[in-house]
């Protein structure tokens, strides 16, 4: 869990270098934006959310578009995660 952790960190780290590198955004929020991904990462791996619950956040997160009772579901799931 923590390999995929730190993979999800680096993939985030590297978009964001990428986005500063065109200049979409500022090195300072850049910076802001990566420690904020490692703090949800490590906060997430001690969190003892089960797979299944990871899995359905990344359903409802890939949608374009939510109904009430996803929207519900997904603000329950973050909750356990944070």
């Amino acid at each position: 869990m923590r390999r995929l952790g730190n993979a999800f960190v680096s993939c985030q780290k590297f978009f964001i270098e990428f986005l500063i590198s065109e200049g979409v955004i500022a090195r300072e929020k850049g910076d802001v934006v990566k420690r904020e991904a490692r703090r949800i990462i490590d906060v997430a791996l001690t969190n003892p959310i089960k797979k299944e619950e990871w899995k359905r956040i990344k359903e409802l997160l890939d949608k374009d578009e939510l109904i009430l009772e996803e929207a519900l579901e997904l603000r329950e799931l973050a909750r356990k995660v944070a």
